[in-house]
C-alpha cells in the first residue's frame, strides 16, 4: 500500500491517511472489509477487503472467493432496455471555459468558483497620469515662442515638462500593467486544487491541492465592502500567502471550505 489514502463513513469523506495509519484502522476495527476506501478524495472507491495486505488474517481466497453456481439454469427471457436520454448538459459559465485553469483541468475535475482582480488597481496609475499633466503643460509651454518667457523662468518649464514627461511614461506603464492584471489574473477553485495566476509581464502560477489548503482568511476595509474586494490570505504548509484587491472574496473562501475533503474527527 502507498501513502494518501481516503474513507468514507456515512458519506463524510475521511483522510488523506498514510498506509500505517490505514492498517492501524483496521486492526482496530475503525474500518471494515466492506468500508468504502479510495486512493482520490473523489474516488473511485472499492471495499476495504480488495486492498492487499490491508486484513492479514483474510487470505485472497476468503477475499475473491466466487458465489457456487447455481445448480439448475433457468431460461431467462430477455428484457427489453428502458428508454436513454442523453444525460443533461451542465451550465458552465463562459468565463470558466478559459483562462490557465481551464486549460489544465484532469480527467473527473471541474471549476467550482472563478473570480479575478478587482478594477480599482487602475485608478492609482490613472491618478499619477493626472498628476503629469500640469508638468506636461508646462514643458509644451516652454518651446512656444510667441511666450514672452524670461530666460530663467523658460528653462524651469522645461524642467517641468522633463518631470511631465517622465512622470507620464511611468503612469502609462503602470497603467497597462493594471490593466493587464484586472483581465487576465485569475482565481480558481475545483473540486480537487487551488489554482491562482497572477500577473502580465512577469507571469506566476500557484496550484495547491485542496487538502494541502490549511486555512483562507479575507481582510476586508471600507472600500472593499464598498467596491466587493478583499485580500485572500492563504495559508498553505504554515506559509501565508497574500493576495490583494481580489473580487468576492468570502466566495472563494466558501467554496473552498465546501470542496475541501472533511478531515477525519478519529484520526
Amino acid at each position: 500500500m502507498s501513502a494518501e489514502w481516503f474513507v468514507r463513513q456515512n458519506d463524510t469523506v475521511h483522510g488523506p491517511f498514510d498506509a500505517a495509519t490505514l492498517r492501524r484502522f483496521a486492526a482496530s476495527n475503525k474500518i471494515g472489509l466492506n468500508t468504502p476506501i479510495a486512493r482520490s478524495a473523489d474516488g473511485p472507491w472499492h471495499p476495504a477487503s480488495k486492498v492487499k495486505g490491508l486484513f492479514p488474517s483474510l487470505s485472497a481466497q476468503q477475499a475473491f472467493t466466487a458465489p457456487p453456481p447455481p445448480t439448475k439454469v433457468q431460461p431467462v427471457t430477455p428484457l427489453a432496455a428502458p428508454p436513454t436520454s442523453p444525460p443533461p448538459t451542465p451550465s458552465v459559465p463562459a468565463s470558466h471555459q478559459k483562462g490557465y485553469a481551464a486549460q489544465t483541468l484532469e480527467p473527473g475535475e471541474a471549476i467550482a468558483f472563478k473570480t479575478h482582480l478587482s478594477s480599482v488597481v487602475r485608478i492609482g496609475p490613472l491618478l499619477l497620469l493626472l498628476l503629469a499633466v500640469p508638468f506636461l503643460f508646462m514643458g509644451w509651454v516652454s518651446v512656444i515662442p510667441e511666450m514672452n518667457l524670461q530666460p530663467g523662468d523658460r528653462q524651469v518649464a522645461q524642467y517641468m515638462g522633463l518631470a511631465g514627461g517622465i512622470l507620464g511614461t511611468l503612469s502609462l506603464c503602470l497603467f497597462v500593467d493594471a490593466l493587464g492584471k484586472s483581465l487576465l489574473n485569475e482565481y480558481v477553485v475545483t473540486n480537487r486544487r487551488v489554482v491562482i495566476r497572477t500577473g502580465l509581464f512577469i507571469r506566476k502560477i500557484e496550484e495547491f491541492m485542496l487538502p494541502s489548503v490549511d486555512s483562507v482568511v479575507v481582510e476586508q476595509g471600507v472600500g472593499g465592502q464598498a467596491a466587493k474586494y478583499g485580500t485572500l490570505v492563504l495559508t498553505v504548509g504554515g506559509n501565508k500567502l497574500r493576495h490583494k484587491y481580489v473580487v468576492n472574496p468570502f466566495e472563494f473562501c466558501r467554496v473552498v471550505k465546501e470542496q475541501k475533503p472533511k478531515q477525519s474527527a478519529w484520526a
